[in-house]
């Protein structure tokens, strides 16, 4: 073809395309028709009646196929000699010379793409003389072993190297280029080797893109999606979109082995235990042949408890006739065994750490909790009330599920129907028990149609209740309206309420209009089974629900993560900066994404260290020299590069810092430190994944909720940045009282204020080492604390910077004559330094003004508060009865002489 003098990219490219089109789907096949036709005038076809010639069709249509890829094959072979495909080609930057190459590798994919449309190719590439021949029709060349067994889709056979063994399951693909355009417009293609190398298994519907190599004796699990340039270790199984590590190939069967798909039936046990769960009754109670008559639990909204157990063990959805069917132990195991498998194609993986399962499929990680019931024991029990203006019961399995995996037990008891404000208000009521716990409220807008003035009464309910209760009160925002009625008025009704709620002091709220947008509308809404028993919301939604609220349990009873521990090469940034040096290593998009939710994590009291087994140097330059680095070195409270186990060098900063390893979650790109990590320090939660997704993840984790609700949370990094400064003094001065008189440490003891008392919940809730009474208290406990004992706070402040609020008392002047330390709760960042001691002076100082003779305290013994035990032995208090210890007051000793004590 004539070539233009001097032919723009864009005309270049259209014309070629023209001509390809033209030459692959009409002159090429017309070509080996008319040979097909001079072969049969050379036989005595050519004289054969009608008959015989639609008889020999098929055979001569395989005869044209294999005549026209010969063809083909000898075309491929011929411009294999001046044409080669180019590794890259950018359309109006590169030489024309490879712009042609280009074109002419367009063709080859416009050939590929009309050989895999004729009928019979793939069935006739079973033979394997067939299925070299075909992809020789559009590749100069193909290096496949014989033993190898392929899909037919493979668009770059000369760029794709298959070893022996090698199985390519059925519609993998394996595409060795890549075709993009420029912000300009302009063409950019690029191509890269694929490498199988032996016993390699691809599984079907997977997509292998430029430059992967795939080592030997490796699963790539079916359907996933391995990127560009990806190289997957000998031994390793890898799946998902985009692939990541799963597993190493040997450790299979026995690592962490799956739980199967439930069966359609279920064994009779346990579907006399799911029966029992859901309507709250022993299981020994629920035999064989009970019914709905034998208990009062089991009328309709005990059926729709069990249905919604159903849906949280099966994700199958029960039509609303079908529910209220649900009336015997028959009847459910019934309505199991019409259900589809919920799994039955593929398990659902274990998961061990509880912390990472707001991280997989929420109705999947339900699935495994349903049918894993006691894997987990509970070690705390709460009480979970609630009242909502709707049939609310169906989201009691999946909040009990997800509470108890992580170790809590929520005891689940419902208002009557739409009677919210009466339950807010009502002496006695359901809400108005002494048991602390939760209370909830749930409502819709439909529920309100007298608008904003109903809602008030909600609202002063809510704010009368708020004002007395010791209990958490959560309220859920207002979620759309399931059918889009109301317009604007609905719309502002929902804005009015939300605004409303912000300003009640002690209410938390609820993101019901978030779980509702997740689903969407359609998704969230069962209309038969609002019209038939008001419960308007899909099995999907009130699982939302009850997970939802499961986060706000945990939230309130564990405390948060304290700090993250990351990995330098290949996780802070790209690159490996021992070997490709500082200047090589940069920091991508996602590397970047990470850095600025580390940071948001930091702002909010988060912790972060450095782990890297590199060259100290090398890693403080990347920190102080690339520009890119959010991160600095100052925004570490630890670093720890060297070339010691990454295991050693966690529980080393964990003592350096004073907390527990169960505070750390672990970020490395290496499967291998992730494995010795696993193994060696089994409390560390470690953030499964690629550093792509690192950050996402990081988003979707319950373990931070709570961090930065105070001033101390916020400023907990810069407190341990000032602590390594005071522990750099320490190491200059030889004696302890030396170092002691050098802080000029400053001590305030004084009646906590009302701002204060977040804090001294948060204490109480933390605190396990220096707590003498281990006995837990949420900010409305400590709110009627403060009306019926007396609350001391201490603060603490020296040369170096400010402590915080580091301390509290919750005391009474007894009748025995002693002033009674009913809780006594230090924060460990204070202990050491003469605080306590302080603290027990003015404590014994302040006896003395009320009258008191001697100073008692209630230390109840934990695994781990053995330092407050001594204290008390080391100050003299003597163990009286029923756990209490007592001392004199004129036994009391003096403030520390290097404290400066403000009260």
């Amino acid at each position: 073809m004539a070539q233009p003098s001097s032919p723009s990219p864009h005309k270049l490219g259209h014309v070629g395309t023209l001509y390809a089109v033209i030459e692959e789907g009409v002159i090429r096949p017309g070509v080996t028709a008319l040979l097909l036709v001079w072969l049969c005038r050379r036989t005595q076809l050519a004289d054969a009646p009608v008959h015989v010639w639609v008889t020999l069709a098929p055979l001569l249509y395989v005869i044209w196929l294999i005549l026209h890829l010969a063809l083909c094959a000898l075309d491929a072979a011929v411009l294999a000699k001046w044409v080669k495909k180019p590794r890259r080609f950018q359309e109006g930057v590169d030489d024309p010379k490879i712009g042609r190459h280009f074109l002419l590798c367009l063709k080859m994919y416009l050939r590929y793409a009309l050989i895999q449309s004729l009928p019979m190719v793939t069935f006739l590439m079973r033979a394997m003389w067939v299925r070299n021949l075909v992809f020789r029709a559009y590749a100069p060349s193909f290096d496949c072993h014989y033993s190898a067994v392929l899909s037919r889709q493979i668009t770059d056979p000369e760029l794709t190297f298959i070893d022996q063994d090698v199985i390519v399951g059925d519609e993998a693909r394996l595409v060795a280029h890549n075709v993009a355009r420029t912000p300009d417009g302009l063409v950019l293609f690029q191509s890269a080797p694929i490498r199988l190398e032996r016993g390699c298994i691809i599984g079907g519907g997977s997509l292998i893109e430029l430059g992967v190599v795939v080592g030997r004796y490796s699963i790539v699990e079916s359907c996933s999606h391995v990127r560009a340039f990806t190289q997957i270790p000998p031994g390793q199984v890898w799946g998902g979109n985009p692939a990541v590590y799963r597993r190493d190939r040997e450790d299979m069967p026995a690592a962490r082995p799956p739980v199967e798909a439930p069966a359609a039936v279920m064994a009779p046990q346990e579907t006399l235990s799911l029966i029992a769960r859901a309507l709250g009754l022993p299981e020994e109670k629920v035999t064989a042949a009970s019914t709905s008559k034998d208990f009062p639990e089991w009328d309709s909204l005990g059926m729709m408890s069990i249905a919604a157990a159903l849906h949280s063990r099966h994700g199958v959805q029960l039509e609303a006739e079908r529910v209220f069917a649900l009336n015997s132990v028959a009847a459910v195991i019934e309505a199991v065994g019409r259900m589809q498998k919920r799994e039955a194609e593929r398990p659902v993986a274990e998961v061990v750490d509880a912390e990472l399962l707001p991280l997989q499929n929420l109705a999947e990680a339900t699935a495994w909790l349903a049918a894993a019931p006691g894997a987990v024991t509970a070690a705390r029990t709460v009480q979970v009330r609630i009242s909502a203006t709707f049939v609310a019961q169906p989201l009691e399995d999946a909040l009990r599920l997800w509470t108890r995996a992580f170790g809590i037990e929520s005891v689940v008891r419902f208002a009557d129907f739409n009677q919210v404000a009466q339950t807010l208000l009502s002496p006695g009521g359901l809400f108005d028990q002494p048991a602390a716990g939760f209370h909830v409220v749930l409502a819709r807008p439909e529920d309100f149609p007298g608008g904003k003035e109903q809602a008030e009464a909600v609202l002063s309910a809510v704010r009368a209740h708020a004002a007395r209760t010791k209990s958490v009160l959560l309220v859920a925002d207002l979620p759309p309206a399931l059918r889009g009625g109301g317009g604007a008025e609905v719309d502002e009704l929902r804005r009015w309420w939300r605004e409303q709620l912000s300003g009640i002091a002690g209410v938390r709220v609820l993101g019901f209009t978030a779980l509702v947008e997740e689903l969407g509308l359609e998704a969230a809404t069962d209309a038969r089974m609002e019209a038939a028993a008001s419960a308007p919301f899909s099995p999907a939604l009130y699982q939302r629900l009850g997970i939802a609220l499961a986060r706000e349990v945990r939230a309130f009873c564990l405390p948060p993560k304290k700090v993250i521990a990351v990995d330098a090469d290949g996780t802070l940034w790209d690159g490996i900066v021992g070997e490709d040096g500082v200047e090589a290593v940069s920091v991508g998009a996602s590397h970047r994404a990470l850095q600025e939710r580390l940071a948001a994590l930091r702002a909010r009291g988060v912790l972060l260290v450095l782990l890297s087994k590199n060259a100290e140097q090398d890693v403080r330059r990347v920190l102080a020299e690339k520009p890119a680095m959010l991160l600095k070195e100052a925004d570490f409270a630890a670093m720890r590069v060297n070339w010691l186990p990454k295991p050693d060098n966690l529980r080393a900063i964990a003592a350096e810092l004073g907390l527990g390893l169960d505070a750390f979650v672990f970020l490395d790109d290496n499967p291998v430190e992730k494995l010795e990590v696993a193994a060696h320090c089994p409390s560390v939660t470690i953030l499964p994944g690629e550093p792509e997704s690192f950050a996402g993840a990081l988003d979707r984790l319950w373990c931070f909720d709570g961090a930065g609700s105070t001033r101390e949370d916020a400023a907990r990094a810069a407190f341990q940045q000032q602590n390594a400064v005071r522990e750099a003094v320490r190491g200059t001065l030889g004696d302890l009282q030396a170092y002691l008189r050098s802080l000029e440490l400053v001590v305030e003891v004084r009646r906590a204020l009302p701002d204060e008392l977040p804090r001294l919940s948060q204490l109480s809730l933390k605190t396990n080492q220096f707590n003498t009474s281990l006995r837990r208290h949420s900010l409305p406990e400590i709110q009627a604390l403060a009306s019926t004992h007396e609350l001391w706070s201490v603060s603490a402040r020296d040369k170096f910077g400010d402590y915080g609020l580091v301390g509290a008392v919750v005391g009474t002047s007894g009748q025995t004559g002693c002033y009674e330390i009913c809780d006594l709760f230090l924060s460990c960042r204070a202990l050491g330094r003469g605080v306590e001691d302080a603290l027990l002076h003015v404590l014994a100082a302040h006896a003395r003004q009320a009258g008191a003779r001697c100073l008692g305290a209630v230390f109840n013994a934990g695994p781990r508060n053995e330092p407050a035990l001594l204290f008390l032995r080391r100050h003299g208090f003597q163990e009286a009865a029923g756990g209490r210890h007592e001392i004199q007051l004129d036994g009391v000793p003096g403030a520390p002489a290097h404290v400066r004590l403000l009260a």
